[in-house]
C-alpha cells in the first residue's frame, strides 16, 4: 500500500513507471505515475469488456494519496454498477468547462480578494450583497454573470430605490460594478488566474448611473441630548447597543474596527485598546485609550467572552467564532429612532461629534486626527517621527471622557 512517504521519495527513470495502491479485483486499481521529467499523476486503471482502461485523476501532491484514493473509490463504484468511470470523466469535464462562474460567484471571489488585500470591509460589502441581492433576487444571483445585463442591475437598484434606500443603493451599485471589474482584470491578467471561468466581455453596471444627489458629505453633529437619550434608552446588554456606547465612550472610534475586537486587544494594565492593522481602514495598528466608561463596557464584555470560551467580544450568538455583522449596530439604532419618531443619526455621525466637540474645547487637529487612527501624511510623520503620542491621545481622551460625563448624567 502507497504511502506519502514513500510517494515524496519517489525518483524519476529513463522510462515513465508506475505503482499500484492496494485494491480489490474487479474494481480497478489506483496507480502512481511517475514521468521521466519527475512530475507524479494518479491513474485510476480497470478493466472493461476485457480491455484494459485507464483515467487520469490528477496530479501529485496537488491532488493528495487521500484524495485520490477517494476519486479512485468514486469511479470504482460507477464501475461496479455497469458504468464506464472513463466516460463519466469525460461528462463531468464537459460540463464543468461549459458551466461559468455565478453573480454570487464572483461576489464572494471579490470579496475574498479585498479580504486578501487587508481591506477589512470585506465582510460588510459581502453582507450587504446577500441582503440586497441574494436575498430579493435569488435567481439572479445564481445568474451566470456573464448573462447579467444591465437591466437586471437596474431592476436590483430601482426595488431598493422604490423602498427607500438612497446612498445604500449608490454604495450598491458600487459594489457591483467593481466586482466586475475584479472579475475582467483577474481573467486577464497574466499574473493572477481565477479558478472560476467568467468569460466576461463587458461591465453591466457602467451604463447605469449613479444617483450623484444622493452623494453628500456627512454634516451631521450629534447633540448631548440625542447621545444621552440613545444611551439611556437603547437595551443595556445587546451586543450592538453595547457596540454603539463603546463607539460613544471611545470618542467615535469606528464601528468596524470595535465590532473585530478580541480579548487580546485591551490591555487594562496600560489602560489601551490595540486595534491590529488587519481591522484598520488605513492598514495601520492604532491605539486608543480607556476611560472610566469604555474601561467598565471592555470589562463587561471580556468577561462575556471568556465565559462563553470566545476571544471575540462581539461574536454572533449564531457562530461564536464570528462577530456580529456590521450592519447591526446602525439597524438597531434606526429602528429605536423610527420607533419614538426621533430625529436620525448615524454610528458614524459620533465621530465627526467628537472631533467637533473636541476642537471646541481646546484640543489640536493633529491631536484629535491621532486619536481616531488618521494617517499621518506629512513627510516628518511619514519618514522620521516615531514617537507614540500616547500621552497626548490620553489627554484628549480626558477631555472627551469629562464632556461626556456631563452629557450622561444631566439631569
Amino acid at each position: 500500500m502507497l504511502n506519502e512517504k514513500q510517494l515524496r521519495a519517489l525518483k524519476p527513470r529513463e522510462k515513465e513507471f508506475t505503482l499500484s495502491d492496494d485494491g480489490q479485483r474487479g474494481v480497478g486499481r489506483l496507480q502512481i505515475r511517475v514521468r521521466p521529467g519527475g512530475a507524479k499523476d494518479w491513474l485510476y486503471v480497470y478493466y472493461l469488456n476485457k480491455r484494459r482502461r485507464k483515467v487520469g485523476i490528477g496530479a501529485y501532491p496537488s491532488i493528495s494519496l487521500a484524495d485520490a484514493r477517494r476519486k479512485a473509490a468514486e469511479l470504482s463504484g460507477h464501475l461496479s454498477d455497469g458504468d464506464d468511470p472513463a466516460k463519466i470523466v469525460r461528462e463531468k469535464r464537459a460540463a464543468s468547462e461549459t458551466s461559468y462562474g455565478t453573480l454570487g460567484d464572483l461576489i464572494q471571489a471579490y470579496t475574498a480578494d479585498m479580504k486578501e488585500r487587508g481591506r477589512n470591509t470585506a465582510d460588510e460589502v459581502m453582507e450587504r450583497c446577500q441582503r440586497y441581492v441574494k436575498g430579493p433576487f435569488p435567481a439572479l444571483w445564481s445568474k451566470p454573470a456573464k448573462e447579467v445585463t444591465s437591466g437586471d442591475i437596474r431592476d436590483i437598484l430601482a426595488h431598493h430605490i422604490k423602498r427607500g434606500l438612497t446612498t445604500t443603493t449608490n454604495r450598491l451599485r458600487s459594489w457591483l460594478h467593481t466586482a466586475y471589474q475584479y472579475g475582467l482584470a483577474i481573467e486577464h491578467d497574466p499574473r493572477r488566474q481565477s479558478v472560476i471561468r467568467w468569460e466576461l466581455e463587458t461591465n453591466p453596471v457602467s451604463v447605469v448611473p449613479r444617483q450623484a444627489d444622493w452623494e453628500r458629505q456627512g454634516e451631521r453633529v450629534v447633540s448631548g441630548n440625542e447621545l444621552s437619550a440613545a444611551w439611556h434608552g437603547l437595551p443595556q446588554y445587546s451586543p450592538a447597543a453595547m457596540a454603539l456606547r463603546l463607539v460613544m465612550t471611545t470618542a467615535g472610534q469606528r464601528p468596524q474596527s470595535l465590532l473585530r475586537l478580541r480579548v487580546e486587544n485591551i490591555d487594562f494594565d496600560q489602560g489601551i485598546i490595540e486595534i491590529p492593522a488587519a481591522a484598520s481602514k488605513n492598514g495601520q495598528p492604532h491605539v486608543v485609550p480607556l476611560n472610566e466608561y469604555s474601561r467598565d463596557i471592555l470589562t463587561y464584555l471580556c468577561e462575556k467572552a471568556l465565559a462563553r470560551h470566545s476571544p471575540l467580544l462581539f461574536a454572533s450568538p449564531k457562530n461564536p467564532d464570528e462577530h456580529i455583522g456590521i450592519t447591526s449596530v446602525p439597524h438597531l439604532l434606526g429602528k429605536w429612532q423610527r420607533d419614538g419618531k426621533r430625529e436620525r443619526w448615524s454610528p458614524r455621525d459620533v465621530r465627526r461629534t467628537a472631533k467637533t466637540v473636541l476642537g471646541q474645547l481646546g484640543v489640536s487637529k493633529e491631536d484629535r486626527d491621532r486619536l481616531h487612527g488618521h494617517a499621518m501624511h506629512d513627510v516628518s510623520s511619514r519618514h522620521y517621527d516615531r514617537y507614540d503620542y500616547l500621552a497626548e491621545k490620553r489627554a484628549a481622551m480626558q477631555v472627551w471622557a469629562a464632556w461626556l460625563n456631563g452629557v450622561i448624567n444631566q439631569v
